[in-house]
């Protein structure tokens, strides 16, 4: 069986050949008494697919998947070249409201979500996670 070496920040190991990366990077802090969290997640993009079959795919999902789903924006945003689909929403959870901030890109031949999430008496500060997260955006040299 032929292997591959698989990298991660903290380790190096070796796996089968033929696997699909579905990463989740996820970060947390406590501001205030307030969790929030910031997730990466990629995967590679199918033969075809677009940006927009992408976003409308999973938010198309999130009615049917979050009590009292709310969308407060969507936009289109242009990123040094890059196309980014951008959508905040708010749902109902047993804690409370929580308030989300997507943003959606291809680049390399994949797609990349990411998710800052909080109270929704925090949205100013999950704003700001994807904010410094998109203004530090750069491609990793292999």
């Amino acid at each position: 069986m032929s292997g591959h070496t698989y990298h991660t920040d903290d380790l190096i190991f070796g796996v089968p050949a033929g696997f699909t990366d579905r990463t989740v990077h996820a970060l947390e802090w406590e501001v205030n008494g307030d969790r929030l969290a910031l997730a990466l997640q990629r995967e590679t993009v199918r033969p075809h697919q677009s940006l927009e079959q992408i976003y409308n795919v999973a938010i198309g999902g999130y009615p049917k998947q979050l009590l009292g789903f709310r969308v407060d924006e969507e936009k289109t945003l242009d990123l040094g070249g890059l196309d980014v689909r951008a959508v905040r929403f708010r749902w109902k959870h047993d804690k409370g409201v929580m308030y989300h901030h997507q943003v959606f890109f291809v680049l390399d031949g994949k797609s990349f979500v990411f998710t800052a999430t909080g109270p929704a008496k925090a949205s100013a500060k999950v704003d700001t996670l994807i904010e410094q997260a998109l203004a530090e955006l750069r491609l990793r040299e292999s």
